[in-house]
């Protein structure tokens, strides 16, 4: 299952690699808490991004998820909350 899931990861970068070849991405799939390990990996990170679900309810606070809320107050980097559009 290990496999898979790095190679599904692989697969979704990709695109990004390619279109920005100058920037450094790792990729590293993990088992358990996201919001620790993004925050622990967070430490030697220049900035932390990550996404949330948009609402399309018209909502106008929108919200952050838990893993979110817990990377924000947890982790040492920068942190950029990017809703999905």
């Amino acid at each position: 299952m290990g496999a898979q899931e790095s190679d599904a990861l692989r697969s979704a970068l990709r695109p990004w690699r390619e279109k920005y070849p100058g920037i450094d991405m790792i990729e590293h799939s993990v088992v358990g808490r996201p919001a620790h390990h993004l925050a622990e990996a967070g430490g030697d990170a220049g900035l932390v991004v990550i996404g949330r679900r948009s609402h399309r309810s018209g909502v106008a606070h929108p919200h952050i998820g838990h893993v979110a809320h817990a990377v924000l107050h947890h982790c040492p980097a920068p942190v950029a909350v990017v809703p999905h559009t």
